[in-house]
Protein backbone atom coordinates (compact mmCIF):
# COMPACT_ATOMS: atom_id res chain seq x y z
CA UNK A 1 0.00 0.00 0.00
CA UNK A 2 1.69 3.44 -0.71
CA UNK A 3 1.79 6.11 1.59
CA UNK A 4 -0.42 9.06 1.88
CA UNK A 5 1.98 11.60 0.07
CA UNK A 6 2.99 9.24 -2.58
CA UNK A 7 -0.69 8.49 -3.43
CA UNK A 8 -1.58 12.21 -3.08
CA UNK A 9 1.25 12.41 -5.34
CA UNK A 10 -0.03 9.87 -7.88
CA UNK A 11 -3.31 11.69 -7.66
CA UNK A 12 -1.67 15.04 -8.41
CA UNK A 13 -0.17 13.51 -11.33
CA UNK A 14 -3.20 11.99 -12.90
CA UNK A 15 -5.78 14.86 -12.29
CA UNK A 16 -2.84 17.09 -14.34
CA UNK A 17 -2.73 14.57 -17.19
CA UNK A 18 -6.29 14.43 -18.02
CA UNK A 19 -6.80 18.00 -17.73
CA UNK A 20 -3.53 18.37 -20.21
CA UNK A 21 -4.89 15.31 -22.25
CA UNK A 22 -8.26 16.49 -22.54
CA UNK A 23 -7.43 20.50 -23.41
CA UNK A 24 -5.18 18.69 -26.38
CA UNK A 25 -8.22 16.71 -27.18
CA UNK A 26 -10.56 19.49 -27.56
CA UNK A 27 -7.80 21.70 -29.61
CA UNK A 28 -7.64 18.60 -32.18
CA UNK A 29 -11.58 19.00 -32.66
CA UNK A 30 -11.09 23.20 -33.39
CA UNK A 31 -12.43 23.89 -29.59
CA UNK A 32 -9.57 25.99 -28.48
CA UNK A 33 -9.26 27.34 -25.14
CA UNK A 34 -6.22 29.34 -23.76
CA UNK A 35 -3.12 28.24 -21.50
CA UNK A 36 -4.21 30.61 -19.03
CA UNK A 37 -7.49 29.13 -18.54
CA UNK A 38 -6.10 25.60 -18.47
CA UNK A 39 -3.20 26.53 -15.76
CA UNK A 40 -6.02 28.47 -13.65
CA UNK A 41 -8.25 25.01 -14.05
CA UNK A 42 -5.17 22.73 -12.80
CA UNK A 43 -4.53 24.97 -9.84
CA UNK A 44 -8.03 24.63 -9.09
CA UNK A 45 -8.11 21.07 -9.00
CA UNK A 46 -4.84 20.00 -7.06
CA UNK A 47 -5.55 22.73 -4.64
CA UNK A 48 -6.32 20.88 -1.22
CA UNK A 49 -8.60 23.55 0.87
CA UNK A 50 -12.32 24.16 -0.19
CA UNK A 51 -11.97 27.20 0.76
CA UNK A 52 -9.42 28.02 -0.74
CA UNK A 53 -11.02 26.23 -4.27
CA UNK A 54 -14.14 28.62 -3.39
CA UNK A 55 -11.68 32.11 -2.96
CA UNK A 56 -9.93 31.32 -6.19
CA UNK A 57 -12.68 30.87 -8.55
CA UNK A 58 -14.49 34.10 -7.13
CA UNK A 59 -11.18 36.13 -7.97
CA UNK A 60 -9.85 34.24 -11.05
CA UNK A 61 -11.75 35.16 -13.58
CA UNK A 62 -10.75 32.65 -16.24
CA UNK A 63 -12.71 29.86 -13.68
CA UNK A 64 -15.63 31.60 -14.86
CA UNK A 65 -15.45 31.02 -18.34
CA UNK A 66 -17.33 28.74 -20.31
CA UNK A 67 -14.08 27.04 -21.52
CA UNK A 68 -13.32 26.57 -18.02
CA UNK A 69 -16.64 25.12 -17.61
CA UNK A 70 -16.16 22.81 -20.96
CA UNK A 71 -12.49 21.80 -19.58
CA UNK A 72 -13.81 20.18 -16.36
CA UNK A 73 -16.62 19.58 -18.09
CA UNK A 74 -14.70 17.05 -20.66
CA UNK A 75 -12.24 15.92 -18.14
CA UNK A 76 -14.67 14.54 -16.03
CA UNK A 77 -16.19 12.80 -19.22
CA UNK A 78 -12.57 11.42 -20.28
CA UNK A 79 -12.07 9.91 -16.69
CA UNK A 80 -15.17 8.13 -16.53
CA UNK A 81 -14.38 6.75 -20.09
CA UNK A 82 -11.16 5.17 -18.69
CA UNK A 83 -12.89 3.67 -15.44
CA UNK A 84 -11.51 5.92 -13.21
CA UNK A 85 -14.59 7.09 -11.88
CA UNK A 86 -14.06 8.31 -8.86
CA UNK A 87 -11.87 10.95 -10.73
CA UNK A 88 -14.73 11.55 -13.10
CA UNK A 89 -16.76 13.02 -9.72
CA UNK A 90 -13.95 14.66 -8.92
CA UNK A 91 -13.93 16.81 -11.84
CA UNK A 92 -17.69 16.95 -11.80
CA UNK A 93 -17.84 18.54 -8.23
CA UNK A 94 -15.58 21.11 -9.44
CA UNK A 95 -17.61 21.67 -11.84
CA UNK A 96 -20.61 22.72 -9.50
CA UNK A 97 -18.23 24.88 -7.55
CA UNK A 98 -17.99 26.68 -10.65
CA UNK A 99 -21.43 27.39 -11.64
CA UNK A 100 -22.38 27.76 -7.49
CA UNK A 101 -19.39 30.84 -7.32
CA UNK A 102 -20.99 31.99 -10.71
CA UNK A 103 -24.26 32.43 -9.23
CA UNK A 104 -23.28 33.89 -5.97
CA UNK A 105 -24.98 30.93 -3.85
CA UNK A 106 -22.22 30.50 -1.37
CA UNK A 107 -21.16 32.01 1.88
CA UNK A 108 -17.79 31.47 1.87
CA UNK A 109 -17.36 31.12 5.60
CA UNK A 110 -19.28 28.42 5.91
CA UNK A 111 -17.19 26.55 3.69
CA UNK A 112 -15.03 24.37 5.75
CA UNK A 113 -10.68 25.73 5.13
CA UNK A 114 -9.73 22.17 5.37
CA UNK A 115 -11.28 18.30 4.67
CA UNK A 116 -9.73 14.91 5.20
CA UNK A 117 -9.33 14.02 1.11
CA UNK A 118 -10.05 17.15 -1.60
CA UNK A 119 -7.98 15.15 -3.99
CA UNK A 120 -8.86 11.31 -4.72
CA UNK A 121 -5.89 9.91 -3.50
CA UNK A 122 -7.29 7.23 -1.23
CA UNK A 123 -10.24 6.44 -3.40
CA UNK A 124 -10.23 3.29 -5.68
CA UNK A 125 -8.28 4.64 -8.06
CA UNK A 126 -7.80 2.00 -11.09
CA UNK A 127 -4.23 0.79 -10.92
CA UNK A 128 -3.70 0.91 -14.86
CA UNK A 129 -4.11 4.81 -14.66
CA UNK A 130 -1.66 5.34 -11.59
CA UNK A 131 1.03 3.18 -13.25
CA UNK A 132 0.42 5.61 -16.36
CA UNK A 133 0.88 8.57 -14.18
CA UNK A 134 3.93 7.36 -12.63
CA UNK A 135 5.42 6.35 -16.08
CA UNK A 136 4.90 9.74 -17.84
CA UNK A 137 6.20 11.51 -14.45
CA UNK A 138 9.61 9.15 -14.63
CA UNK A 139 9.55 9.65 -18.77
CA UNK A 140 9.47 13.81 -18.07
CA UNK A 141 12.60 13.23 -15.64
CA UNK A 142 14.47 11.34 -18.27
CA UNK A 143 14.27 8.12 -16.20
CA UNK A 144 13.42 5.97 -19.46
CA UNK A 145 13.97 2.11 -18.29
CA UNK A 146 11.97 2.92 -15.14
CA UNK A 147 9.03 5.21 -17.29
CA UNK A 148 9.09 1.99 -19.56
CA UNK A 149 8.86 -0.89 -16.48
CA UNK A 150 6.00 1.35 -15.48
CA UNK A 151 4.21 1.86 -18.59
CA UNK A 152 4.46 -2.46 -19.07
CA UNK A 153 2.82 -2.63 -15.53
CA UNK A 154 -0.27 0.13 -17.21
CA UNK A 155 -0.55 -2.16 -20.11
CA UNK A 156 -0.71 -5.33 -18.19
CA UNK A 157 -2.78 -4.17 -15.22
CA UNK A 158 -5.08 -2.23 -18.21
CA UNK A 159 -6.11 -5.64 -19.38
CA UNK A 160 -6.80 -6.94 -16.27
CA UNK A 161 -9.15 -4.32 -15.83
CA UNK A 162 -10.69 -4.65 -19.12
CA UNK A 163 -9.63 -0.79 -19.84
CA UNK A 164 -8.81 -0.92 -23.43
CA UNK A 165 -8.37 3.33 -23.74
CA UNK A 166 -5.84 2.92 -20.55
CA UNK A 167 -4.26 0.28 -22.36
CA UNK A 168 -3.71 2.33 -25.69
CA UNK A 169 -2.21 5.15 -23.94
CA UNK A 170 0.10 2.79 -22.40
CA UNK A 171 1.19 1.12 -25.27
CA UNK A 172 1.59 4.38 -26.75
CA UNK A 173 3.97 5.51 -24.41
CA UNK A 174 5.93 2.12 -24.88
CA UNK A 175 5.89 3.21 -28.15
CA UNK A 176 6.89 7.08 -27.89
CA UNK A 177 9.93 5.80 -25.08
CA UNK A 178 11.90 4.02 -27.97
CA UNK A 179 13.65 5.14 -30.54
CA UNK A 180 12.63 4.97 -34.56
CA UNK A 181 16.24 3.30 -35.25
CA UNK A 182 16.84 0.00 -37.14
CA UNK A 183 16.65 -2.68 -34.31
CA UNK A 184 13.73 -1.77 -32.44
CA UNK A 185 11.60 -0.16 -34.54
CA UNK A 186 9.65 -3.86 -34.74
CA UNK A 187 8.90 -3.11 -31.06
CA UNK A 188 7.62 0.16 -31.93
CA UNK A 189 5.45 -1.27 -34.25
CA UNK A 190 4.00 -4.12 -31.84
CA UNK A 191 3.34 -1.52 -29.18
CA UNK A 192 1.48 1.25 -31.59
CA UNK A 193 -0.63 -2.15 -33.35
CA UNK A 194 -1.42 -3.28 -29.88
CA UNK A 195 -2.72 0.77 -29.02
CA UNK A 196 -4.83 0.49 -32.39
CA UNK A 197 -6.36 -2.72 -31.20
CA UNK A 198 -7.00 -1.40 -27.99
CA UNK A 199 -8.52 1.84 -28.82
CA UNK A 200 -10.87 -0.29 -31.39
CA UNK A 201 -12.04 -2.58 -28.56
CA UNK A 202 -13.03 1.22 -26.80
CA UNK A 203 -14.77 2.66 -30.34
CA UNK A 204 -12.55 5.45 -29.52
CA UNK A 205 -12.25 6.83 -32.83
CA UNK A 206 -9.99 9.42 -32.42
CA UNK A 207 -7.70 7.28 -30.32
CA UNK A 208 -7.27 4.43 -33.44
CA UNK A 209 -6.75 7.19 -35.62
CA UNK A 210 -3.91 8.67 -33.37
CA UNK A 211 -2.16 5.20 -33.24
CA UNK A 212 -2.66 4.42 -36.91
CA UNK A 213 -0.17 7.44 -37.81
CA UNK A 214 1.86 6.29 -35.23
CA UNK A 215 2.01 3.09 -36.96
CA UNK A 216 2.47 4.80 -39.99
CA UNK A 217 5.16 6.82 -39.19
CA UNK A 218 7.56 4.01 -38.76
CA UNK A 219 6.33 1.83 -41.38
CA UNK A 220 7.37 4.83 -43.74
CA UNK A 221 11.00 3.41 -42.69
CA UNK A 222 10.94 -0.16 -43.11
CA UNK A 223 9.96 -2.28 -46.10
CA UNK A 224 6.49 -3.70 -45.63
CA UNK A 225 4.14 -2.38 -47.99
CA UNK A 226 1.37 -4.68 -47.49
CA UNK A 227 1.12 -3.19 -43.88
CA UNK A 228 1.55 -0.23 -44.32
CA UNK A 229 -1.11 -0.51 -47.05
CA UNK A 230 -3.51 -2.00 -44.51
CA UNK A 231 -2.80 0.45 -41.91
CA UNK A 232 -3.34 4.01 -44.67
CA UNK A 233 -6.94 1.97 -45.54
CA UNK A 234 -8.19 1.34 -41.89
CA UNK A 235 -7.12 5.43 -41.33
CA UNK A 236 -8.80 6.56 -44.55
CA UNK A 237 -12.46 4.79 -43.42
CA UNK A 238 -11.65 7.02 -40.11
CA UNK A 239 -10.19 10.11 -41.35
CA UNK A 240 -10.00 10.69 -44.88
CA UNK A 241 -8.31 14.03 -45.08
CA UNK A 242 -5.11 12.82 -42.49
CA UNK A 243 -4.87 9.39 -44.72
CA UNK A 244 -4.58 11.46 -48.09
CA UNK A 245 -1.67 13.17 -46.11
CA UNK A 246 -0.43 10.44 -44.92
CA UNK A 247 -0.23 8.38 -48.17
CA UNK A 248 1.39 11.14 -49.61
CA UNK A 249 4.29 11.07 -47.10
CA UNK A 250 4.89 7.74 -47.31
CA UNK A 251 4.95 7.24 -51.09
CA UNK A 252 7.21 10.26 -50.75
CA UNK A 253 9.44 9.16 -48.05
CA UNK A 254 10.04 5.25 -50.19
CA UNK A 255 10.60 7.03 -53.59
CA UNK A 256 14.08 6.63 -54.68
CA UNK A 257 14.21 10.27 -56.80
CA UNK A 258 15.01 12.87 -55.26
CA UNK A 259 13.05 14.88 -57.85
CA UNK A 260 9.96 13.04 -56.62
CA UNK A 261 10.86 13.47 -52.66
CA UNK A 262 11.28 16.85 -52.89
CA UNK A 263 8.03 17.27 -54.58
CA UNK A 264 6.59 14.57 -52.29
CA UNK A 265 8.08 16.68 -49.23
CA UNK A 266 6.91 20.29 -50.69
CA UNK A 267 3.05 19.26 -51.44
CA UNK A 268 2.98 17.66 -47.85
CA UNK A 269 3.99 21.37 -46.70
CA UNK A 270 1.41 22.91 -48.43
CA UNK A 271 -1.26 20.38 -47.92
CA UNK A 272 -0.57 20.56 -44.40
CA UNK A 273 -3.72 21.38 -43.41
CA UNK A 274 -5.34 18.40 -43.58
CA UNK A 275 -3.52 17.20 -40.45
CA UNK A 276 -5.76 20.15 -38.51
CA UNK A 277 -4.47 20.57 -35.30
CA UNK A 278 -1.08 18.56 -36.05
CA UNK A 279 -0.68 20.06 -39.37
CA UNK A 280 2.05 22.92 -37.99
CA UNK A 281 4.41 20.53 -36.89
CA UNK A 282 4.46 18.00 -39.75
CA UNK A 283 4.77 21.40 -42.14
CA UNK A 284 7.55 22.67 -40.32
CA UNK A 285 9.28 19.09 -40.78
CA UNK A 286 8.92 18.39 -44.71
CA UNK A 287 9.60 22.16 -45.00
CA UNK A 288 13.17 21.87 -43.35
CA UNK A 289 13.53 18.29 -45.63
CA UNK A 290 12.29 19.92 -48.81
CA UNK A 291 14.62 22.24 -48.86
CA UNK A 292 17.64 20.13 -48.05
CA UNK A 293 16.80 18.25 -50.46
CA UNK A 294 16.74 14.87 -48.38
CA UNK A 295 15.16 14.19 -45.49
Amino acid sequence: MAEPEDRLATARAVVTDAITATWRQLARRGEVISEEVRDAVLALMVERSPRAKFRMIAERSELLTHEAERLVDSAAVFMRHTGANDYGTYFASHLAMIRVVRRGEYDLEQVPERAPAQLPEDCGTPDAAEWVAKARALKDERRAEEAREAFTKAVRQARAERNPVVEAEAALGLFASLPNIRGVRGRKLEHAEQAVQAYRRAADVEGECHALVAMITVLTDVPDPQRLAVALNRLSTLDADSARWWREYSTTMHSGDLDRTISGLRWCVDHAGLLGYHGRANRKCCGTASWRGTG
